[in-house]
């Protein structure tokens, strides 16, 4: 599957999590439409974060996550900003789209 999407999309690039993102596409859907469904959320949802370089997509997700804390809860932006300002904790959940925490697909 991820080879079907990466090779109808020659400006994307695989990169660490993206196996974990389609793999709930495959288990949940199975071969054909989930890869069909990958194709679309790839496009459509994760895009920018599959091209070269994490500065158009990934760290405008991660200034997001930060200013986001910053409202929500201002003691804990306070203690990320004391270690260096970038929300990097929340990298895998961002890149993975949080299928690391799913324990019953059968909800998703």
């Amino acid at each position: 599957m991820i080879h079907g999407v990466l090779n109808r999309n020659d400006s994307l690039y695989y990169y660490q999590g993206y196996h974990d993102y389609v793999s709930v596409f495959l288990l949940t859907l199975g071969e054909n439409l989930g890869y069909h469904c990958a194709d679309i959320a790839t496009n459509y949802v994760i895009r920018d974060f599959m091209y070269p370089n994490f500065e158009i997509g990934v760290f405008p997700a991660l200034d997001l996550t930060n200013k986001l804390l910053e409202l929500i809860d201002k003691d804990m932006y306070e203690l990320v900003e004391l270690g260096g300002g970038q929300p990097t904790y929340a990298l895998s959940w961002i890149l993975t789209w949080f299928s690391h925490d799913i324990d019953d697909l059968s909800k998703v």
